[in-house]
C-alpha cells in the first residue's frame, strides 16, 4: 500500500499554533511532487486552505475563541510512505476532488 501524509499548521491571531497531519491512502501511487502541485495550484496566497473546504479538521478549534481571532491553516508539505498509519483520513483521490472544487 502506499500512503500520502499531509501536514499543515493551524494558528490563530493570539500566537496559538498547533502542527497537524493527515494520511490518505494512495491507491493510484502519484509522486509526492504530483500531489503537492495540485495543492500548491489551490491554495490561498500561497500558504494558506481553507479546512472545511478541504475536509480536514481544526486542531485549534477547542483552544481559540472564534469571537477573538481569525484560524488559519498553512500547508507544509506532503511525504509519500508504505508504512501502513493507525489513522487514515480518506482515499487521496477523494481529498484531491476537494482541493479542486475549493474557493477562496
Amino acid at each position: 500500500m502506499n500512503f500520502i501524509h499531509l501536514y499543515y499548521l493551524c494558528r490563530d491571531q493570539n500566537k496559538h499554533r498547533r502542527y497537524s497531519c493527515a494520511v490518505f491512502l494512495n491507491p493510484l501511487k502519484r509522486s509526492e511532487e504530483e500531489v503537492e502541485q495540485i495543492i500548491r495550484e489551490h491554495l490561498v496566497d500561497e500558504t494558506s486552505f481553507d479546512h472545511i473546504q478541504w475536509g480536514l479538521p481544526s486542531v485549534l478549534a477547542g483552544n481559540a475563541n472564534p469571537d477573538e481571532s481569525q484560524i488559519y491553516h498553512e500547508f507544509i508539505g506532503v511525504s509519500a510512505t508504505e508504512e501502513i498509519p493507525l489513522v487514515v483520513a480518506t482515499d487521496l483521490e477523494e481529498f484531491l476532488a476537494r482541493v479542486k472544487k475549493s474557493k477562496y
